[in-house]
């Protein structure tokens, strides 16, 4: 074997490593929309307001933002970004998540939509 093709091979090996190294560590942000129903919009504020400050200390964790538009108090948009998706799923299956779930608020939401996005452009 010459030296160009053993370079060559390296260069492909390589370059196969790091394709899998970034799909394995491939950032993930998710936009969720959430429309409550009901009367208990102050309770469910309080546990996703606790749920964004538990989750921004999480490992992986990049962004963690709550939105509310101006004209419609029950829709909330969870806007987060994480290192990986594995850091993501460990956030889902997190103790932050468990209580926010079983806090009971979840019952409250009349629509809920989870998007998985990744960067196109910017």
């Amino acid at each position: 074997m010459t030296f160009a093709r053993y370079a060559a091979s390296c260069l492909c090996v390589t370059t196969g490593l790091i394709q899998r190294a970034v799909q394995v560590k491939r950032r993930i942000t998710t936009a969720v929309k959430i429309r409550k129903r009901g009367a208990k919009l102050r309770r469910s504020k309080v546990a996703q307001e606790k749920l964004v400050a538990e989750t921004l200390l999480e490992d992986g964790c990049l962004r963690y933002e709550l939105h509310q538009p101006f004209d419609d108090g029950r829709i909330r948009i969870f806007v987060e970004t994480w290192e990986s998706e594995a850091e993501w799923r460990a956030h889902m299956e997190g103790a932050a998540m468990q209580r926010f779930q079983a806090s009971g608020v979840g019952d409250y939401f009349a629509d809920f939509a989870l998007h998985r996005l990744t960067k196109v452009a910017g």
